[in-house]
């Protein structure tokens, strides 16, 4: 992965890249953000020279499309920064009975929300502590039961910011050493048993690199990533009220904030942000090399589609 950020950071660096290129930074970005580094070593060992790329979203310009290069740059291989982390608060054993009361409250709320016609989320990825600090980008995207999927542009020629347009594709979120993403067809089937939910993502894990960390990066992207039927999802946070490596850190503005360890590398946890009254993840915090932060503003079924604008040659999408 680090000679394929190479190569892009010096595409990059031409005076006018190609669409191809811009293209090629998004998804190095959003693969770079999505993608734990074990999985990401797991799945290169798996599958050869394919890559995986945890989701694929519209809506980059130019701009931001190097500043995705830098990103990913600085998350794959920039040196550690020095850091501080959320402490937990109170025992841990307390800490650990309020992050499951939190999750099984937020399992109720997801159970008791409509289905729709398309999975639609908005978020924003800030990263902090590399030399690409700052907002990195901010993506809004409505997907189908199909996987066709649209995106919120950036501003292209006569284009403005904002518009809809037809993605190329929905990438998903890669859940197997084989490349495969996992797509409404596929949650829409999934187990409503915590226990079977966490067999099922087993199954497809190379030994060694199914750990309760790895588990609940794939449980939260049940949560807002990914089309999800409403008692899938209420399994996902019930799944993850049962794992010992979650703990409260108390109420922050928009929720709940919860500590998830990684036994595997304790220097580097996630801070997580639920609000369990609407079942949202507001937020998630990771802290390896730069403190990454991606904000979900929305994450909800919705019936209908905003305003379609036909893509435009030229213009990323």
């Amino acid at each position: 992965m680090d000679d394929d950020l190479r190569t892009l950071a010096t595409l990059l660096a031409a005076p006018e890249p190609s669409d191809a290129t811009i293209g090629r930074g998004r998804r190095q970005l959003v693969a770079a953000i999505r993608t734990p580094a074990r999985r990401r070593r797991a799945a290169a060992r798996g599958r050869g020279s394919r890559r995986s790329a945890g989701w694929l979203a519209g809506g980059l310009g130019l701009a931001a499309a190097a500043t995705a290069a830098a990103v990913a740059l600085s998350i794959g291989s920039a040196p550690a920064v020095p850091r501080s982390h959320p402490p937990v608060t109170g025992s841990a054993s307390a800490a650990r009975q309020e992050g499951e009361r939190i999750l099984l409250a937020a399992a109720i709320s997801a159970a008791a929300q409509p289905s729709g016609t398309y999975w639609h989320f908005k978020i924003q990825v800030t990263v902090l502590g590399s030399p690409a600090s700052g907002v990195a980008g901010t993506f809004e995207t409505w997907t189908d039961r199909d996987g066709r999927y649209w995106a919120s542009q950036a501003a292209c020629g006569a284009i403005p910011a904002g518009v809809v347009a037809s993605g190329s594709g929905y990438a998903g979120f890669v859940y197997d050493t084989a490349g495969d993403s996992l797509t409404y067809k596929q949650t829409a089937h999934l187990p409503t048993s915590p226990a079977a939910l966490e067999a099922w993502f087993a199954r497809y894990t190379p030994p060694g690199t199914a750990t309760d960390e790895w588990l609940a990066d794939s449980l939260i992207a049940l949560e807002w990533l990914l089309p999800t039927p409403p008692q899938v999802r209420a399994t996902a946070f019930r799944a993850l009220a049962a794992l010992p490596n979650i703990t409260s850190l108390g109420p922050v503005p928009g929720g709940q904030a919860l500590l998830i360890k990684d036994p595997e590398n304790p220097d580097n946890p996630k801070k997580v942000v639920i609000d369990p009254a609407t079942a949202l993840v507001r937020s998630e915090t990771t802290y390896r090399h730069a403190t990454t932060t991606t904000t979900i503003e929305a994450a909800n079924w919705t019936t209908s589609l905003p305003r379609i604008v036909p893509g435009r040659a030229g213009c990323p999408s």
